[in-house]
């Protein structure tokens, strides 16, 4: 399986990534700067270009104090949805990725 794991430099990643490579499967890890969760292209340019199997999303707010404070940077670090525009994923040649 080929895999794109997104928040790398968290303890829950290095586990999976770990976890999945003894199993013989390949991972991609990203964090920033490579990716970018709160930018949709970053996001679909990562994808697109590597064209995992699997995404798996360990990327994580970890500023509680400022999470609480401050719900305007808590809403902008959401993963932006891409799944809202119903791809088909990888997407085939000449194709929008739309289904």
């Amino acid at each position: 399986m080929r895999a794109v794991l997104i928040g790398s430099a968290g303890m829950l990643a290095q586990d999976v990534t770990v976890e999945l490579g003894e199993r013989g499967h390949e991972v991609l890890a990203l964090d920033l700067p490579e990716v970018d969760i709160t930018r949709r292209d970053s996001v679909r340019e990562r994808l697109t270009a590597h064209r995992p199997q699997v995404v798996i999303n360990c990327a994580a707010y970890t500023a509680v104090d400022r999470a609480e404070s401050g719900p305007r940077v808590n809403r902008s670090s959401r993963l932006p949805s891409i799944a809202r525009d119903r791809p088909t994923w990888p997407p085939s040649a000449g194709s929008s990725g739309r289904t």
